[in-house]
């Protein structure tokens, strides 16, 4: 269960959904655009936190933090529609979650245009929820001089192993 968590919140174990969003899928929300730009180990646990943050508080903005070949999978509207199913299932399982923050963000191997994150996730009296051994690595890489994750399950994925 603390995988499956780990994977969910941090976008983590499983790989982009099978399933292809069709070139007339509207997206009926908006993300904030992102304002952080860089390639260091600084920039990309920062995107990471801010990630792993927007996943825990159930919020669109998640969606400028996947990559191309994400997007190429889920409109915007698909994906906060994903990440709700995703938040509301860790909630019902796990009730701690409903106040749940972002811990430790520790990143790993990071080149000029890839990394690994690993986010540790505290209660709401910082204990940890999904600690350091459960957590799992999540591949990010930089386009258009942004850190993005290569990690995006969707909800049945999660749901189903």
């Amino acid at each position: 269960m603390a995988a499956v968590v780990a994977a969910a919140l941090a976008i983590g174990a499983a790989g982009c959904s099978s399933d292809s969003k069709s070139a007339d899928d509207t997206p009926t929300v908006t993300a904030a655009p992102r304002s952080d730009k860089g390639t260091t180990e600084a920039d990309l646990k920062a995107a990471a936190t801010t990630l792993a943050a927007g996943n825990l508080q159930d919020s669109v903005d998640t969606y400028a933090y996947i990559s191309a070949k994400c997007k190429a999978k889920f409109t915007e509207a698909q994906w906060k529609t994903n990440q709700h199913q995703i938040t509301e299932g860790l909630r019902a399982a796990l009730p701690a979650f409903k106040d749940a923050k972002v811990g430790t963000v520790t990143v790993r191997n990071v080149t000029p245009t890839s990394g690994e994150a690993q986010i540790v996730v505290l209660d709401s009296k910082g204990a940890e929820l999904v600690k350091p051994a459960d957590a799992s690595w999540n591949s990010w890489v930089v386009e258009d001089g942004l850190w993005v994750t290569e990690e995006c399950p969707a909800a049945s994925e999660l749901a189903g192993g």
